[in-house]
């Protein structure tokens, strides 16, 4: 977890970053968090977040502890893909990214996640 923060704080306070990159920057430490929460309640079986969540999903035998480790795993790859692309792209490219194509890496990962939390059928 550490890691991670140390690499926000450099960025953010880096010279070699752009205002505008620097504001999108901030906009995925929250979507960090978030994953890093979910992650670490699905390491200690889902009880809290993960198992909130699992009560909302059409699938009654969904195990809690994968579902927040899939979710968290989601949400850094997410982090880690829109910072990239916020990083490499032109403004208008990120733009189109994150208003057309981010939804549905997100929607095909998090299906894969729901196959990864339900028990598997023999």
């Amino acid at each position: 977890f550490a890691a991670p923060v140390a690499y926000f704080v450099v960025m953010i306070r880096s010279h070699k970053v752009t205002a505008p990159e620097r504001s999108r920057l901030k906009a995925y430490i929250p979507l960090f968090i978030a994953a890093t929460l979910f992650f670490g309640d699905g390491l200690m079986g889902g009880r809290r977040l993960a198992g909130a969540l699992a009560r909302y999903m059409p699938y009654p035998d969904i195990d809690p502890g994968r579902l927040g480790i899939g979710v968290g795993t989601v949400g850094a790859i997410m982090a880690a893909l829109n910072f990239v692309v916020a990083r490499t792209v032109s403004t208008d490219l990120w733009l189109f990214y994150t208003t057309f194509v981010d939804v549905f890496v997100y929607m095909g990962l998090f299906f894969g996640v729901l196959g990864y939390a339900r028990p598997r059928r023999t």
